[in-house]
């Protein structure tokens, strides 16, 4: 699930207690459930933000490790390289950037399309940019937001609060969880202010005694 006005990614995961210990150990301790398996994960590349990225009016500088590993390949023997591509974002919608090498020294950027992208996404210096390639071929882009700190300053990378997080309390309970630039309680999908939120050590400490299940949020 995607926060449908930042692009913010969570998850909900629920907690079922098990009979007895139902986990698998390796020779090494570590912990794992069983079936679940060391999938390989996606090439991806994330880049901070400078000032001139974030400048609506400008150009993505693009690292060249992305450029050569997660980008389509370029054609060096054009004259200048360049090429259009396609990339998705966590909604589904596919965002229209002109990749060009140029300028002494050459350096790969991404020129039309960046601004739009960066104006959409209201895109500041600080914020992270990745970029993935799928398994099936498809460009992948995503953002991760820079924590706004007191007076707009820029703090730690954005994330769910996990002192605001809350679970589903069993027997008419609710669903809630908390965004750390918010202080605004989101119960059910609708907003409250009352400031009721149950804590994960809570949710822990209540319920797994008594075996029942909980999600967090």
């Amino acid at each position: 699930m995607a926060d449908s006005e930042t692009d913010e990614v969570f998850a909900k995961v629920q907690l079922i207690p098990m009979e007895g210990n139902g986990a698998d150990f390796d020779e090494d301790g570590v912990g794992g459930v069983s079936g679940m398996d060391n999938r390989e994960k996606p090439t991806s590349f994330a880049k901070t933000l400078t000032q001139s990225d974030a400048n609506n009016g400008g150009g993505f500088s693009v690292p060249r490790y992305c450029a050569e590993t997660i980008f389509p390949r370029l054609d060096y023997s054009a004259d200048p390289p360049v090429q259009t591509i396609l990339a998705k974002d966590v909604h589904g919608d596919t965002w229209k950037f002109r990749h060009i090498y140029r300028g002494t020294p050459r350096r790969h950027l991404l020129t039309t399309g960046w601004s739009t992208f960066v104006n959409s996404k209201k895109l500041v210096a600080g914020d992270s940019i990745v970029f993935l390639r799928a398994k099936n071929g498809d460009l992948c882009v995503g953002i991760r937001r820079a924590r706004r700190g007191v007076g707009g300053g820029l703090g730690p990378s954005s994330g769910w609060n996990a002192a605001g997080r809350s679970c589903v309390m069993p027997h008419g309970g609710f669903s809630a969880f908390l965004r750390e630039d918010e202080s605004k309680l989101t119960r059910n999908g609708s907003e409250s202010n009352s400031g009721t939120s149950v804590s994960i050590n809570l949710c822990v400490d209540e319920f797994a005694p008594q075996k029942v299940d909980f999600r967090l949020s």
